[in-house]
């Protein structure tokens, strides 16, 4: 969803914007830094259970466990929790009335 906020003064939404961008660069930098990790354990995942299944089917494999295998829910709740399909912030020159210039 977008936000549409008024301020008073060009100023007071100069000084939010900077405010904003900074905070919108860092959802952007934590979500991104989370789903690298997810990406990464996809992989290890998949290693894993091809490893199993060849491991299942050859009796002088050798054996595989899970140990390596990362919890990855922290990352899945930031990913949900910071990602925006459009993190960019615009700046629109339309004040509140009500509040003067």
């Amino acid at each position: 969803k977008r936000v549409r906020v008024f301020y008073p003064n060009k100023s007071s939404r100069d000084t939010a914007s900077v405010i904003l961008e900074m905070r919108s660069k860092m959802m952007v930098d934590r979500a991104t830094l989370a789903q690298s990790v997810v990406n990464e354990e996809k992989e290890k995942r998949a290693t894993f259970l091809i490893a199993r299944a060849n491991q299942l089917f050859s009796p002088t494999s050798i054996k595989v466990n899970q140990a390596g295998l990362a919890n990855i829910d922290k990352d899945l709740t930031e990913i949900k929790r910071f990602s925006m399909k459009d993190p960019r912030i615009y700046i629109v020159d339309d004040y509140a009335s009500t509040q003067g210039s």
